[in-house]
């Protein structure tokens, strides 16, 4: 077994350890809801993305028609969902599929066969982690395979997100300085390197950077990879969160505002809307704030750990 396919194993392993976790009940059937393009795909990790294309064939589409999919959501059904067979990959899919069905999330139709047995992030918190771990290890293997500029530039991005996401923002930081001097004109590159910056509590720093991806065009639709993609539907959110931190609460509340009308699902922007009203003493708005996000969000963990934080 060569280095590869050790890392493919230990993909496999993963995934029965995550299998064994959930209780399904019958089949999905014709329901594809987990599959269509209403749902918000992340992107691939390079393992996964190798992991897949180990079994396509010529009868299956290529991998880079399914990345497109995830990208843009430009087809209304995953192409390696079909009609009566359901998903043609189904035994090398990745984490994101495994999940979908298993969340609380208002997408999922209340047959889904999987809501039997509710799957929080609380649950498979351990999980995840040691999941990005191996993730990291793909990475760095790739990296030290890799001799092509621009392969090299995203592998960088992609082994520093696997850091940010582990709360690593200093070396997720020095990563991304790495890819910067491969290439700078990424807006996703800017806006991790405000994230992590933001993390750190550098916040001149990360507004720079921040500055830098909306020049580059973070905030319109023109991204051409997952991490521009992250970029445009995040940038809004963490900018209003890095004034709030610089006291410039003006400046944030119009970032929460372009953030909540950008993506009204995330939780995040209405969050520091409520503690800016709560900070400036307007408890009214900031009670009236409180119900809409307790109406919206009612299951969100990181609400009821503020709630229980600040008994309200």
């Amino acid at each position: 077994m060569n280095k590869q396919e050790e890392f493919y194993h230990l993909l496999e392993d993963m995934f029965e350890s995550f299998s064994s976790m959930i209780v399904s009940h019958g089949s999905c059937n014709d329901c594809y809801s987990c599959c269509s393009n209403k749902m918000d795909f992340p992107g691939l990790y390079p393992l996964e993305k190798d992991f897949i294309k180990t079994c396509l064939d010529e009868h299956l589409p290529d991998i880079t028609v399914f990345e497109k999919f995830l990208l843009y959501g430009n087809l209304p059904v995953c192409p390696f969902y079909l009609t009566g067979y359901g998903c043609r990959i189904y035994q090398v899919r990745p984490l994101f599929c495994r999940i979908f069905g298993n969340m609380e999330i208002d997408m999922v139709p209340n047959f889904c066969t999987y809501k039997a047995r509710i799957v929080t992030y609380g649950d498979i918190e351990d999980f995840l982690s040691e999941y990005k771990r191996l993730n990291i290890d793909y990475t760095t293997y790739k990296l030290s395979l890799c001799n092509d500029k621009e392969e090299r530039f995203f592998l960088l991005i992609e082994s520093a997100l696997e850091h940010i996401l582990l709360y690593d923002f200093s070396s997720g930081r020095d990563i991304l300085l790495q890819a910067l001097s491969l290439k700078d004109d990424d807006t996703g590159l800017y806006f991790y390197l405000g994230w992590a910056c933001l993390e750190m509590k550098l916040f001149d720093e990360a507004r720079n950077y921040f500055i830098k991806a909306l020049e580059l065009g973070a905030g319109k639709k023109l991204y051409k990879n997952s991490f521009e993609k992250q970029a445009f539907y995040n940038i809004y959110d963490k900018m209003s969160f890095l004034y709030y931190n610089l006291n410039e609460w003006d400046k944030s509340c119009m970032f929460c505002d372009k953030a909540i009308e950008l993506r009204p699902r995330n939780i995040k922007p209405y969050l520091t809307r409520y503690i800016i009203y709560f900070s400036e003493g307007k408890y009214t708005e900031a009670e009236e704030f409180l119900r809409t996000i307790k109406k919206k969000f009612p299951l969100d963990k990181e609400f009821q750990e503020m709630c229980q934080k600040f008994n309200i």
